[in-house]
């Protein structure tokens, strides 16, 4: 999360033990604090010491492009207000692109002061899993030059270039 004194790491859960979470009041509090989560799933953390801002039931945090283990979607952040667009704007401008065929349908989008569109990827041998990252040097390049491609697709509304990585993080 961030915090009055910057980053706070809190710490990662493991996708097994992701259900029913936001019933637990101690974290609903924590994420009410403009709390933030990995797009990607990571692995090793269970070798990591424990944090100094962690909390006492949540593995030690974890988020470096070396411990991916999943690639669970492509997305472009649009910072359209830097273009004078309006969220409502950009989404519109997302879709008119995916009716011509320029880009994808996206899968959805999450709406703030910007828009972040996303496209969920899915293992071609189980569609019910996402995109494992081995090999990585193999995998994550191809997953690289998508995320380009939608970059360079959408620059011209706002996309940042800086939200390309792997590791990146956005709001809850």
């Amino acid at each position: 999360r961030k915090g009055p004194k910057g980053w706070e790491p809190l710490g990662n859960y493991r996708a097994s033990e992701v259900t029913g979470l936001f019933r637990d009041q101690t974290f609903q509090d924590t994420v009410d604090e403009d709390s933030y989560f990995s797009l990607n799933t990571f692995h090793g953390s269970d070798r990591m010491r424990r944090g100094v801002h962690q909390l006492d039931y949540m593995a030690p945090p974890l988020r470096n492009i070396p411990a991916l283990r999943h690639l669970t979607c492509c997305w472009v952040d649009l910072d359209g207000y830097n273009c004078g667009l309006d969220k409502h704007d950009l989404q519109a401008s997302v879709m008119r692109r995916a009716e011509r065929g320029d880009i994808p349908v996206p899968s959805l989008f999450t709406l703030s002061r910007g828009v972040w569109a996303v496209w969920l990827l899915k293992d071609r041998l189980d569609p019910e899993a996402p995109v494992r990252d081995f090999p990585h040097a193999k995998v994550y390049g191809l997953w690289q030059r998508l995320q380009r491609c939608l970059h360079e697709r959408l620059s011209d509304v706002g996309s940042d270039k800086g939200s390309q990585d792997g590791a990146r993080v956005t709001r809850i």
